[in-house]
């Protein structure tokens, strides 16, 4: 039952295919050599904004950087210092620093990324970044994303082009008539933000028409007797004025998913930036799950991503609660953190007041929405680091400048997004053209500086290579050494496996199995597996083992009343919030 196929290593190599980079790439060594990169570390020596600054050494950043930092802890707690980086470069080390420190406060960009995307796929299927078998696949749905243009994966470009050879079609459904979409069969221009109308409405004539899967729907699946009830609401007419799609043109694309095996249909950044993004993903993850189309060739797959593993730290005591309300105002909140109410928390000081923040590659006064309270908000800190290869708006606000390192430069160990297991070591090809240190260096020497060690000792004393040396064989058995040998330093493990749901698991000891449910129980209550025949079999991750079109998670969480809106165990629509007004009557779409 278990598919396993080496066509996800093949991408690219016929025909002599190969990556496309996108526009940085290509422009990598005029960044490299830029002239504007920040030269040497920086101290600010007029008001904040002034342009005014001095070159100090990289022994006078890390001791002054320390001392403000320790400064800060002693008089306000560890807790007022607020630290945001990239989501992919040595983020653990900075995790490190953070947690010994002692302040919970540590986020990464990913918030403003794609984590609805990641919550609306999680909550119905267990996986919160499902990748596209686009190769294998014959019919190709795309909700907001322009992959041929913003090269997210530097194959994707040819896998969608060889899967168009191979006779699929693809569709694209998008306001924009992006490059994707130029090039697709089939551009579906729609009303920004109502994507999931769109989703719901096909939905309703598949099922309508007895279209779904029904042995696949019996078996894998809760609250479909809900969700058929429910999007009997959601018709083809009524869509067509909410999202300006005619009424033929979604019945007849439901028609053809129901039609067409195998298929993907997948989201991205369109519909995943507007104020019903979850329940938008939640409406197009339930299709390809009422047509069976899941784990399997040509569908949307749960990648099997392996990678390093970070150290653990033992603190002396536990962190306090985090500044931006993840995990208590906000409970399914990405780890990554909310950067709106962090930010809101610099200028109300509650629950709170933050008083530093540290700034790795990340230009928060642009990347957040309402620049201007974004600046006032920075004002408000007493002490910023901005560490970054150019003075951006966010560097021009503070104390201390640290120049960044570009990737020629640096170590990284990449956990690839394929859809199975590899992992590359990226490597300096050149040293630094600014005499500096890489980021993960300066961090370990402010933690040196800091003397930050955990109950057992653990802190910075190494050096980064062995670090990672530590992380890698923890996560995948290797060393760096070892790593540093393989052909492009990348390791590689098994192949593509797919209904991977199907795999036979054992019970642990003391479980219960519900004979109606066909389920097996912990002792502690919690659904380890199916009962498939005389088989237990691992199901999907999901709190139920199953996919879920009614989410019992968010119907049970436990929120403020200020958020409870979108947390309708049902994929319900709801108009964005960012909508045209009469004052403003058209929308901005880019």
């Amino acid at each position: 039952p278990i598919g396993v196929c080496n066509v996800s290593q093949d991408y690219g190599r016929e025909r002599g295919r190969g990556a496309k980079l996108c526009p940085k790439g290509n422009a990598s060594v005029a960044s490299l050599y830029d002239p504007d990169r920040v030269p040497a570390p920086l101290r600010r020596i007029g008001p904040r904004g002034s342009g005014r600054w001095e070159a100090i050494s990289w022994e006078e950043a890390v001791k002054e950087v320390a001392g403000r930092l320790r400064e800060i802890k002693e008089r306000y707690g560890p807790e007022s210092l607020f630290w945001c980086s990239e989501d992919a470069s040595f983020i653990n080390i900075q995790k490190d620093f953070c947690e010994l420190y002692g302040s919970p406060n540590f986020s990464m960009h990913s918030n403003i990324c794609d984590v609805s995307r990641k919550l609306g796929y999680k909550l119905v299927m267990g996986h919160d970044r499902p990748l596209g078998d686009l190769q294998n696949s014959k019919y190709i749905m795309l909700f907001g994303w322009n992959p041929l243009a913003a090269t997210k994966w530097v194959h994707l470009p040819a896998i969608i082009n060889r899967a168009r050879e191979l006779g699929a079609k693809l569709v694209v459904i998008d306001p924009v008539f992006t490059h994707t979409a130029a090039k697709a069969d089939e551009w579906v221009p729609i009303r920004p933000g109502t994507d999931g109308a769109l989703a719901l409405a096909m939905a309703h004539v598949i099922v309508r028409e007895g279209l779904f899967d029904r042995d696949f729907v019996r078996e894998w699946t809760t609250g479909f007797e809900e969700f058929s009830k429910f999007v009997k609401g959601y018709s083809p007419k009524w869509a067509e004025k909410v999202t300006s799609v005619p009424r033929e043109t979604i019945g007849r694309l439901a028609m053809e998913l129901a039609s067409t095996r195998p298929f993907v249909i997948d989201a991205w950044s369109g519909p995943g930036h507007h104020s019903n993004a979850t329940q938008t993903v939640r409406a197009i993850a339930a299709l390809p799950v009422l047509l069976g189309q899941i784990d399997r060739p040509g569908t949307l797959l749960f990648p099997e991503r392996k990678g390093p593993k970070r150290r653990g730290i033992k603190l002396e005591k536990p962190l306090p609660p985090r500044v931006d309300g993840l995990g208590t105002k906000y409970p399914f909140g990405h780890g990554s953190g909310i950067y709106c109410e962090a930010r809101d928390s610099m200028l109300t000081g509650k629950p709170y007041q933050l008083h530093a923040g540290v700034f790795v590659f990340q230009n928060f006064v642009m990347a957040v929405p309402n620049t201007s309270k974004n600046i006032e908000a920075l004002k408000r800190l007493d002490f910023i680091v901005a560490v970054d290869t150019l003075l951006s708006e966010t560097a021009e606000l503070a104390d201390i400048v640290i120049p960044g390192s570009h990737f020629f430069e640096r170590y990284e160990l990449i956990a690839n997004w394929t859809t199975w297991p590899t992992l590359a070591l990226r490597q300096p090809v050149v040293g630094s053209y600014v005499k500096g240190m890489p980021e993960y260096e300066f961090v370990m020497a402010l933690g040196r500086e800091l003397g930050l060690k955990d109950k057992e000792g653990k802190g910075f004393e190494m050096s980064y290579e062995e670090y990672m040396d530590a992380e890698l064989k923890s996560g995948i058995g290797m060393s760096l050494e070892e790593l540093k040998g393989l052909p492009g330093a990348v390791w590689k493990s098994g192949q593509t496996r797919y209904e991977k749901h199907l795999e036979e698991v054992k019970a642990p000891e003391g479980t219960t199995i519900d004979e109606k449910a066909g389920i097996v129980r912990s002792k502690e209550g919690k659904t380890v597996g199916i009962k498939l025949g005389e088989k237990l079999v691992k199901g999907f991750d999901t709190p139920s083992r199953r996919l879920e079109f009614f989410s019992r998670e968010l119907k049970e969480a436990v929120v403020p009343p200020d958020v409870k809106k979108g947390f309708d165990p049902l994929p319900r629509y709801e108009g964005p919030e960012d909508g045209p007004t009469k004052k403003y009557p058209l929308y901005l779409v880019a």
